[in-house]
């Protein structure tokens, strides 16, 4: 049956993904509004994921329908995008709809994969019918609350970027310090300085007291974007 075929179902809010290349899979997969299997581990999810919008963003290129089916030579992939960038997405086992395309990537349009897009359509009419909107359940003002999420955390990545490069400064500047103490001789006098390789590209211009105080000014910083960060999560 359809039914034992299933082999993946999940609900994703497009627009709340993160694009950011330098994301963790957590701040990724918070655009997951349901998944099964439950069992499949964060990373396999998120590449199904991927690869799925992908397709989605590719068939935009060529058409003006919404992408609807998919089949490759395991899974037969149907989407629905019941409400503005909130995709409804399943997948059955190929072998089951007895598709005989043996390419890749076929768009099918027999009755076996219209029968499953129109699936998940009752799917979400049932939803609506009892709960209304997925968007009114996520709150009215979700669209500016994630741009102000999105906000937030673009900020708190490049305060971490220039708190990296603080310390890696100061790093350099304890290193050439120490090394100016051990080119001393007994007599207290210079020798010859052995170059050194500075991390900090802002070593040459900085005091230790000067890059200390960048350090704590960061850190006070990051703090106080994660204490919001926090809150806009938390709020309804």
């Amino acid at each position: 049956s359809r039914l034992s075929s299933l082999k993946y179902v999940f609900i994703v809010h497009r627009s709340m993904g993160c694009e950011d290349e330098s994301a963790t899979d957590e701040e990724q997969a918070e655009k997951i509004l349901y998944y099964y299997p439950e069992s499949e581990s964060l990373n396999d999810q998120l590449n199904k994921i991927n690869m799925v919008e992908g397709l989605i963003d590719f068939a935009t290129k060529f058409s003006v329908d919404a992408i609807s089916t998919v089949v490759m030579q395991q899974n037969t992939w149907a989407f629905y995008e019941c409400e503005k960038s909130i995709w409804v997405i399943a997948a059955v086992d190929s072998q089951s709809l007895n598709s005989s395309s043996s390419d890749e990537f076929t768009h099918n349009h027999q009755s076996n994969t219209y029968a499953l897009e129109a699936s998940l359509r009752s799917l979400y009419s049932m939803y609506f019918t009892t709960h209304g909107t997925l968007q009114l359940q996520l709150g009215s003002g979700l669209g500016d609350a994630i741009q102000s999420v999105k906000t937030l955390r673009k900020q708190i990545r490049k305060l971490r970027l220039r708190l990296r490069q603080e310390m890696q400064d100061l790093q350099s500047l304890v290193n050439r310090e120490k090394e100016a103490l051990e080119a001393k001789d007994d007599n207290g006098t210079e020798t010859e300085n052995i170059p050194v390789e500075h991390m900090g590209i802002r070593a040459n211009t900085k005091t230790i007291l000067q890059v200390q105080t960048e350090i704590d000014q960061s850190n006070a910083e990051i703090d106080t974007l994660s204490i919001t960060l926090h809150d806009a999560l938390r709020s309804p």
